[in-house]
């Protein structure tokens, strides 16, 4: 797609297996659009209008990247290039941040991984030479990679974490986001607390009671969810050695069936061969054999096919069984995790009514 007046870079999405690109010597000022290009080994953006290197994030396998002759002339894009994991070989010739000084060197520093920058080999001279020119720099960027990579984990973590409370039916319940939210709305109940003394003492008990049952609920949905889980493996390993079996079962008969049927298929030329020699009178009794033979290969296949009906008949009904079974437990397990539930919430019931029932007191002396 070189050297026909592109504009921007659209419509790719379907190509998910290509590995290699060239947009060279076009009009393109933004890269975009290259996400589902995962396979890609080789882009070549070649003498274009781009100013900055951006969205190459999900191209993981890109080895080749050409995008020499732009208008790139920030040194902070090369840092960008550190999220290409095998990223070999890089052209940024022609670019303003090209010529400026000690760029090869920085190059050199910054992408430690590189071979090639502009189609010649990255020296470890060059390399030497450039960690004593950008030492503090490459240090602080390491320390900032480093601080911003530990946020990613500790965000990841949360999302898991989150996700698992979801599934658990108990988000944020292991958090006071809940007991919040009661005075969220509720004007009155926060000018009570401005008293302090005794509605101070209320509501910090109040705050204990209501978190406190929480953890509850938030520790026994944990508990159900891997309950749950476990019943899950179990149907999966259930029905994978129930498919297993009966694969197994199928295959052995149907090698016996093939092994029977070579048999029968030798036979059935040999006494063909035989009966092209001989006399007249002999091949009506040779013919008879032979429909004797086809009878049997017939029988074969017919009890084969028969046996493999019953075989996939056996199967289904273990497997809806297997289902009922599945659907039942999981069915008791969710009622229980439900029943518990509503205990719990009902004392929570109940400490909300003692705590306003105790402001009320407060209120009327």
């Amino acid at each position: 797609m070189d050297n026909n007046c592109i504009e921007k870079i659209e419509n790719l999405e379907a190509l998910v297996n290509l590995t290699e690109l060239d947009l060279s010597f076009n009009k393109i000022s933004k890269i975009e659009n290259l996400d589902a290009l995962s396979n890609l080994k080789k882009l070549s953006l070649f003498d274009n209008l781009i100013t900055v290197i951006e969205n190459l994030d999900n191209l993981k396998n890109l080895t080749i990247l050409s995008i020499g002759r732009n208008e790139i002339s920030d040194w902070n894009n090369i840092i960008y290039l550190r999220k290409l994991p095998i990223l070999k070989s890089l052209n940024l010739a022609e670019n303003p941040c090209a010529r400026k000084e000690n760029f090869r060197y920085y190059i050199a520093t910054y992408l430690p991984d590189l071979v090639y920058y502009e189609y010649r080999q990255i020296t470890l001279i060059e390399r030497e030479i450039g960690d004593e020119i950008f030492h503090d720099d490459y240090i602080v960027m390491m320390e900032r990679e480093k601080e911003e990579l530990g946020k990613k984990l500790t965000k990841m973590i949360e999302e898991q974490d989150a996700q698992i409370h979801a599934d658990s039916f108990v988000e944020y319940l292991n958090t006071r986001r809940l007991f919040e939210s009661l005075f969220e709305n509720d004007p009155e109940g926060s000018a009570l607390l401005l008293m302090g003394g005794e509605s101070k003492n209320l509501y910090i008990t109040y705050e204990e009671n209501i978190f406190g049952l929480c953890k509850e609920i938030f520790n026994m949905g944990q508990e159900k969810y891997r309950m749950r889980q476990s019943e899950a493996e179990e149907f999966n390993k259930s029905v994978k050695d129930i498919q297993q079996h009966s694969q197994a079962e199928s295959i052995s008969l149907m090698e016996n069936f093939m092994n029977k049927k070579s048999e029968v298929f030798s036979e059935m030329n040999r006494l063909k061969n035989r009966s092209f020699y001989q006399i007249s009178h002999d091949r009506k009794k040779m013919e008879e054999s032979i429909e004797e033979i086809r009878k049997i290969y017939e029988n074969m296949l017919h009890q084969t096919r028969k046996v493999l009906m019953k075989l996939e008949t056996r199967l289904y009904e273990r497997m809806n069984e297997l289902n009922e079974t599945y659907e039942h437990n999981l069915t008791d397990l969710i009622n229980n995790f439900i029943e518990e539930a509503q205990e719990m919430f009902s004392r929570m019931r109940e400490v909300i009514t003692e705590y306003n029932d105790s402001l009320q007191v407060l209120i009327n002396k």
